[in-house]
């Protein structure tokens, strides 16, 4: 019976633990909130927002800030930095969060920090955000909204009442002015605009302050607020150019600038074996001419460092190939003579 009790009781805490929280600043009727009311208290502040978006903002729990359990339970002066915690123990492979602030009761929120990938985290976990020096001074609430990469499609928004003070009076970023700063970013709501399952969401004008820690992110589909996100669009780097973009120019060089060398009659050398050649991928060094008393007559021989192959390489043979059919014709005619000059010797030996 006592065993059956036990895990009871586990089963109705599970929700407690699941999922992440924020835990400072401590939020509207969280139970780490000092002035949270008991009749009231949210035992299931892991939760989400609902799909349908009917609790947005901040868990539908603004209508405290008009009593007791919407204190100040922080106070950030201007131009400060400070850290929120978010503790839990279902991460969900992490995501995307912001923290934001308002100064409408809630109405209106303005991005202070964008954190791209591994937020949350396993435990609890404190992330950095910055008060701009121009945020003005007064009562303000403080949010953390959370897009998470694995699981159903959903956003994670708790709020606390805050006062922010003045400052040192340092500077806020070149050109991001409180009033230039971006509103937050809503999906998972029933508005139409949705996140993708294993990824981390890039968010779109993250503002000025954005951490990004994720290569694998993916933009929000459907119909959502527009503008670049702060990590890859497809978060990858940009892939380096190939090798073979970068060729080097030696070999190229002379092909480009050396045609086929033309003969001594001015017509163009035969192209040889197939594909182009070069004397300097092929190493040809200029070879010594033949004195003409030991050449026979043949075709020019090309230039030092044409494109034409030498003989024996796909080349016509020499010209001079033929040549010996001419003395065989000669040394018939030859004979001939040879005869009838003997012929004549002897009719004149007779005739004496």
């Amino acid at each position: 019976m006592f065993f059956t009790k036990t895990v009871v009781a586990l089963l109705a805490a599970a929700p407690a633990l699941a999922h992440m929280e924020l835990t400072y600043p401590p939020p509207l009727r969280s139970k780490y909130n000092p002035y949270h009311d008991v009749a009231t208290l949210d035992y299931s502040y892991t939760s989400p927002l609902e799909a349908s978006g009917a609790n947005y903002p901040c868990k539908g729990y603004l209508g405290d800030l008009s009593g007791p359990g919407g204190a100040s339970v922080a106070s950030f002066a201007q131009g400060g930095k400070y850290n929120f915690t978010v503790q839990g123990t279902a991460v969900h492979g992490g995501g995307s969060c912001q923290a934001l602030l308002s100064y409408d009761g809630g109405k209106s929120f303005k991005v202070l920090n964008t954190i791209i990938g591994n937020c949350p985290i396993a435990g609890s976990g404190n992330f950095d955000f910055d008060v701009p020096s121009d945020a003005p001074a007064g009562n303000a609430v403080f949010a953390w909204t959370w897009f998470n990469n694995l699981g159903n499609r959903e956003m994670y928004m708790n709020c606390a009442s805050v006062t922010i003070t003045g400052g040192s009076g340092g500077s806020s970023k070149r050109g991001a002015s409180w009033g230039s700063r971006p509103a937050n970013f809503v999906a998972n709501v029933g508005n139409g605009c949705s996140t993708t399952e294993g990824k981390d969401l890039n968010i779109p004008n993250p503002g000025p302050e954005v951490v990004v820690n994720s290569n694998n992110v993916a933009p929000p589909v459907g119909s959502c607020e527009g503008g670049p996100g702060a990590a890859p669009a497809n978060g990858d780097a940009a892939p380096a150019a190939p090798p073979a973009a970068a060729a080097p120019p030696a070999p190229a060089a002379p092909s480009a600038a050396a045609p086929p060398a033309a003969g001594a009659d001015g017509a163009a050398a035969s192209p040889g074996a197939a594909g182009p050649t070069s004397a300097h991928n092929l190493n040809v060094q200029p070879q010594p001419t033949d004195s003409p008393s030991d050449s026979p007559a043949a075709a020019p021989a090309p230039s030092s460092g044409s494109d034409v192959p030498l003989a024996g390489a796909g080349s016509p043979p020499p010209a001079a190939a033929p040549a010996p059919a001419a003395p065989s014709s000669s040394a018939k005619s030859g004979k001939k003579k040879c005869a009838r000059g003997h012929k004549k010797r002897r009719l004149s030996s007779f005739h004496h």
